[in-house]
């Protein structure tokens, strides 16, 4: 294994790659941009709620602490402000609003989350980019972590999520009249309230304990509506892209065809001009899984009339061990991956030896 990896090191070093590709782009929509995104949802929400002011209480002073601390509850029906509560909010009892302190820790939570499928693809794709099967395997981990995390928020925000961003799109699609004077409940304002009631207990100057009712604006949730907003409409994406590819991977692996013709789009103009043709396509056509999956990232990370070479001398190589099983296969001589490197290394020989040839010419005509 050691000596493969050098090998294909050395021709991506050769060929001025600077980066290796071991995954696809929907791969790393999952990966490489929801992490950042959920970490960064996360420091934006933190600066608000360490930084800013996410709660203010009247009368004000101990209480917005306290509040703070302690959580809020819906404010009684008789309000009439905006985000006022409707009578189907009334029925489901007091629900304490408490998620809002946890939500930069959740975010971040998110953000491992997200990366986990990542890891463990680092861990058993091995640096060879040979395990197909387990790839795929990695993809429905990602639409796992999707259904996870679609829970998980659900739960967090007290089953309020799983319809918000749709609840949202509809809500703002009516008249701004009937969106103030109709039945309809503002899911913005129902799933992250602006104004809550909170209750705080003291002792008076008598000595008997009195109750303080105050109401106080959550000023923080003007953030996390459109930060919880913009994850929804991403995990929607994101559970989209992940079954789509899903099912374009059930279809590829059964379909030598289809991988053949993925792999003539990403070297059309040179296919065209390749006189072994047939050749190529009967080798893509008849070859494993894992040994396809390999070319095709190697397509990826390799330049492309370097790439084509190397395909058109596998290809007739193999062809010539299939006719021939008593001569050298790809674990002796010109190895799989050594091959990439024959036409630099020879040439490199051929220089170093007419450099030679000349120094000769050069001693015998200074004896003469």
């Amino acid at each position: 294994m050691d000596p493969l990896l050098s090998a294909v090191k050395s021709a991506f070093t050769f060929q001025g790659q600077s980066k290796t590709c071991i995954d696809s782009w929907t791969f790393q929509l999952f990966n490489l941009v929801s992490s950042p995104l959920f970490f960064i949802g996360s420091i934006v929400v933190s600066c608000r709620q360490f930084f800013g002011e996410p709660i203010r209480c009247d009368p004000g002073g101990v209480l917005d602490g306290y509040c703070w601390m302690y959580a809020t509850f819906k404010i009684p029906i008789e309000y009439k402000g905006p985000c006022a509560s409707s009578e189907q909010e009334m029925l489901e009892g007091i629900i304490y609003n408490s998620y809002y302190q946890w939500v930069p820790i959740y975010l971040f939570l998110l953000s491992a989350l997200f990366y986990l499928p990542r890891c463990l693809w680092l861990i058993m794709e091995g640096g060879l980019m040979k395990f197909f099967g387990k790839g795929t395997t990695t993809r429905l981990l990602n639409v796992f972590v999707v259904l996870l995390a679609f829970w998980l928020t659900d739960k967090f925000l007290n089953h309020r999520f799983l319809a918000y961003g749709f609840k949202v799109y509809a809500f703002y699609r009516l008249p701004p009249e009937e969106q103030s004077i109709g039945p309809f409940i503002n899911p913005m304002c129902y799933t992250f309230p602006r104004i809550s009631s909170c209750n705080y207990y003291r002792y008076g100057t008598g000595g008997k304990q009195e109750s303080i009712n105050a109401i106080c604006i959550l000023a923080l949730n003007i953030i996390n509506d459109k930060v919880f907003l913009v994850i929804w409409w991403w995990f929607v994406f994101l559970l989209g892209v992940g079954v789509t590819r899903i099912f374009f991977r059930s279809i590829q692996v059964n379909s030598a065809r289809l991988r053949f013709y993925l792999m003539k789009i990403r070297m059309s103009r040179f296919f065209k001009r390749n006189e072994d043709m047939d050749k190529i396509r009967s080798y893509i056509c008849n070859c494993s899984r894992g040994d396809w999956f390999v070319l095709y990232q190697l397509s990826k990370n390799l330049n492309r009339p370097f790439f084509m070479d190397f395909l058109s001398k596998l290809t007739r190589m193999m062809e010539m061990e299939k006719k021939n099983p008593n001569c050298k296969g790809l674990d002796e001589g010109d190895g799989f991956f050594d091959m990439m490197l024959q036409p630099n290394l020879r040439a490199y020989t051929s220089d170093d030896k007419d450099d030679k040839d000349d120094d000769d010419d050069e001693e015998e005509e200074d004896k003469d």
